[in-house]
C-alpha cells in the first residue's frame, strides 16, 4: 500500500485526501507512527525512508 504525502491550499502537508493538515512531514510521520491509519486491513507501519516520487 502507498499514499501520496501533498500540500493543500494552505501550505500544509495531507496523507491522501482527508488526512487533518499538518505543518511538517516530521509532523505527520510522528502522529502516524503514533496513531494507526484509519483505512480497513492495514497493519500499523511506519515510514523508514522516503520514496522520491519518480519512482511512484
Amino acid at each position: 500500500m502507498h499514499m501520496r504525502i501533498q500540500r493543500n491550499d494552505n501550505g500544509q502537508y495531507i496523507l491522501g485526501q482527508f488526512s487533518r493538515p499538518f505543518d511538517s512531514i516530521p509532523e505527520m510521520i510522528r502522529h502516524f507512527c503514533l496513531n494507526r491509519l484509519p483505512v480497513r486491513g492495514a497493519e500499523h507501519m511506519c515510514l523508514i525512508e522516503p520514496v522520491i516520487v519518480q519512482l511512484l
